[in-house]
């Protein structure tokens, strides 16, 4: 084996400790990207339930009764514009 300078080993460590923020960085970067997946999978999945809810109240109604349980009413927000 050789010998490295002073200088040398110096350039190796720094080069590892560079290369080591950028991974950290970059893990950093991956585990926001999957927060962020999860969040919107999790809102989807949400939409998707108050939409299949809607579409069973729509099948259930025949225009002459309106029954409904307050409990499922609790979550409905009512858009208005102004």
């Amino acid at each position: 084996m050789g010998t490295a300078s002073p200088t040398e080993v110096i350039a190796a460590v720094r080069l590892a400790t560079a290369m080591e923020e950028a991974n950290v960085e970059r893990i950093k970067a991956q585990t926001e990207y999957l927060v962020a997946q999860r969040a919107k999978a999790e809102s989807e999945t949400v939409r998707e339930e108050m939409f299949s809810k809607a579409m069973d109240a729509m099948g259930r109604y025949d225009g002459s009764t309106v029954e409904f349980d307050i409990r499922e009413l609790s979550s409905v927000v009512i858009y208005r514009p102004e």
